[in-house]
């Protein structure tokens, strides 16, 4: 299984595949997407909305498709043994993709750096991931 495919022209990942991997579950990664507190700004640029239909019953499934940025922010609260395999695999992955629209990665996450520990500061008092 791939952790990165190309979408929308830039490499992402899915909400479903870092529930996997972090031994969430997608409905608690779903809904810290949801509840993070993000600006419109960074959520648009960095979470797309999947919707499939489940075959099996009439219900949807939702997932998301996720950029490094948006990766980094919701994956930065997470802490452990399994969280650090499984974020030092994405960023592996990640890093075999360039970056559209900057020099590098690390650009990337020095941009919005102060914004990603705001939302950890409040993230910290009211989720337990």
């Amino acid at each position: 299984m791939e952790l990165i495919t190309i979408k929308l022209s830039r490499p992402v990942t899915k909400a479903s595949l870092i529930a996997d991997k972090f031994k969430k579950k997608k409905v608690e990664v779903l809904g810290f997407i949801n509840r993070a507190g993000f600006s419109e700004a960074f959520y648009n640029k960095n979470f797309f909305l999947i919707e499939k239909a489940n075959k099996e019953t009439t219900e949807n499934n939702f997932d998301y498709y996720i950029t490094y940025d948006g990766f980094t922010a919701i994956t930065a609260a997470l802490s452990g043994t399994i969280a650090d395999k499984a974020r030092a695999e994405f960023i592996q992955a990640f890093s075999k993709y360039p970056v559209d629209d900057e020099n590098s990665k690390i650009s990337l996450v020095n941009k919005n750096i102060e914004q990603i520990q705001s939302i950890l500061n409040q993230l910290k008092n009211e989720v337990k991931f």
